[in-house]
C-alpha cells in the first residue's frame, strides 16, 4: 500500500485513514459549496413596515405605531400616565381583541404609571391595523389631556350603548 500525503502532512498508512479523509475532504467541499449558495442568494427581505404617528387633539406626537404583516409596535414619545379610563378602555379593548382571535397577542409596557410601549404580535391584516390605529389614537389622545376618569367613550362604544338604552326604553314603553 502506497503512503499517501494529505493536507496536513501527516503519512497515511492504511487505507481505513485514506478513505475516511477522503469522505472529509467531499464532505468539506460540499459544506463549502452550500456555504457559496447562501453567500449568492439574496437575503431575505424583511416584511415592509409602515409607521403611523398617533397625534394629540393639538397635533403634538404622542407615539408612532410601526406596522408589519406579523407584529405592530407603539413607541411612546410623550408622557402618557396609565392611571385613567382611557388607558382601562384600551387596555380591555386589546384584551378583547386577543380573545376573539387565538393568533394575536399583545404586551404592554409601563413604569410608574406611564406607558412606555405597546407589542402586538399575530397576523395584521388591513382591518386589524385600523382598528388598532383607532382604538390607541383614541386612547392616547385622552391619555394625554385627561385627568380625570369621566370621559365619553369612542363611537364604537357609544353605538352600542344608544342601541341598549333603546331596548330598555322599548321594554318600558311596552311593559307600561
Amino acid at each position: 500500500m502506497a503512503s499517501e500525503l494529505p493536507k496536513n502532512r501527516e503519512l497515511v498508512n492504511d487505507q481505513g485513514t485514506a478513505t475516511l479523509y477522503d469522505k472529509l475532504s467531499r464532505l468539506y467541499l460540499e459544506v463549502a459549496s452550500v456555504y457559496a449558495e447562501l453567500a449568492a442568494s439574496k437575503p431575505r427581505v424583511r416584511s415592509e413596515e409602515r409607521i403611523v404617528p398617533i397625534r394629540s387633539k393639538s397635533g403634538g406626537l404622542l407615539a408612532n405605531l410601526k406596522l408589519t404583516e406579523n407584529e405592530a409596535k407603539v413607541e411612546v414619545v410623550s408622557h402618557l400616565p396609565t392611571d385613567n379610563a382611557p388607558y382601562a378602555w384600551l387596555k380591555n379593548h386589546l384584551k378583547a381583541m386577543e380573545e376573539k382571535n387565538e393568533a394575536f397577542h399583545f404586551r404592554l409596557g409601563e413604569k410608574n404609571h406611564v406607558l412606555e410601549f405597546i407589542e402586538v404580535e399575530g397576523n395584521i391584516t388591513s382591518d386589524l391595523a385600523r382598528e388598532l390605529e383607532s382604538a390607541i389614537n383614541w386612547a392616547f389622545s385622552r391619555m394625554a389631556t385627561d385627568n380625570s376618569t369621566t370621559l365619553s367613550e369612542p363611537e364604537s362604544a357609544r353605538t352600542s350603548s344608544r342601541t341598549q338604552t333603546r331596548k330598555c326604553h322599548s321594554e318600558k314603553t311596552a311593559n307600561g
